[in-house]
């Protein structure tokens, strides 16, 4: 749970450290205030970010409870990609968001569905950047399906490796065998 704790907790304190690296470049450069203030009011909110991430985890944790409340999931996606893009284009990776309108509203936990979809979004990230040619390529997809709403990360990265895509295979297949399962978001 430790490890757990401090991965939710890194990203977006990551992503703080970030703008704030970013404003200070800028104030460096003399450039004018409006850029500077647009990336300490992206770190503001990342900061406020991690605090309630912060609070749903006590929460949870002291008595199980989630905060679900209807979640517009294009939205979410709209807002994640935004968040990323900088961090993406600094690294030659190009974010794309797909989605499609109107998709009804979801019953969940806003900020852990949030961290899930940025902890997703970060490694596609990650794994768009490994590419040699700086056309890496991350798509975000949320479409209605039935009486679903289907949230799809992509990216062009190089993949997994055999020896671990074997590995994945084998443990996946003894876990649905347990009764794990493995879960879509």
């Amino acid at each position: 749970m430790g490890m757990e704790l401090a991965h939710e907790i890194s990203q977006p304190l990551s992503t703080v450290a970030t703008y704030l690296h970013a404003a200070r470049r800028l104030l460096q450069s003399s450039a004018t205030s409006e850029p500077v203030m647009d990336a300490l009011i992206k770190a503001e909110g990342e900061a406020q970010r991690t605090r309630e991430v912060l609070e749903r985890i006590r929460d949870f944790v002291s008595n199980g409870s989630l905060d679900l409340k209807a979640l517009d999931l294009s939205a979410l996606a709209e807002k994640i990609a935004a968040l990323c893009r900088e961090e993406a284009t600094a690294r030659g990776v190009q974010i794309e968001n797909q989605s499609i309108r109107p998709t009804p509203p979801v019953m969940a936990d806003r900020v852990q569905i949030e961290q899930v979809l940025n902890n997703l979004v970060t490694n596609a990230i990650d794994a768009a950047s490994e590419r040699s040619d700086a056309c890496g390529h991350v798509i975000i997809r949320v479409a209605a399906r039935d009486e679903a709403v289907v949230m799809q990360v992509e990216d062009n990265g190089p993949g997994v490796a055999p020896a671990l895509r074997r590995e994945f295979l084998t443990r996946t297949r003894q876990q649905s065998r347990e009764g794990w399962g493995l879960g879509c978001l």
